[in-house]
């Protein structure tokens, strides 16, 4: 939580953030997405993440699996996949295509 406060009271043009949630609860996530959005306007934020929650933070996605990107592109293209396959009946984990 240290290391986020230091980066939004610096106001680097770069913010590069692994897990910044990770250790949050449900409230405290909603409420630092809310400041993130304000404070990242007009500057690169990088987001490494599981939380889907985060993604509202990004304009673009990028997944890896073991070490490589499976699926690169604007956030609505890349989870279109995601939201397909949860409708499907019997659905877990979506499965990612990767771009030729």
């Amino acid at each position: 939580m240290i290391c986020l406060a230091r980066a939004l009271l610096g106001s680097p043009p770069i913010m590069l953030m692994d897990e910044p949630t990770s250790a949050m609860d449900i409230q405290t996530e909603k409420d630092v997405i809310t400041r993130l959005k304000v404070a990242a306007k007009e500057k690169t934020l990088v987001v490494v993440t599981h939380r889907t929650s985060l993604l509202e933070l990004v304009d673009r996605v990028i997944v890896l699996d073991q070490g490589k990107v499976v699926a690169d592109g604007p956030k609505a293209e890349v989870m279109r996949p995601v939201e397909t396959r949860k409708r499907q009946p019997g659905s877990s984990t979506p499965a990612m295509e990767t771009k030729p």
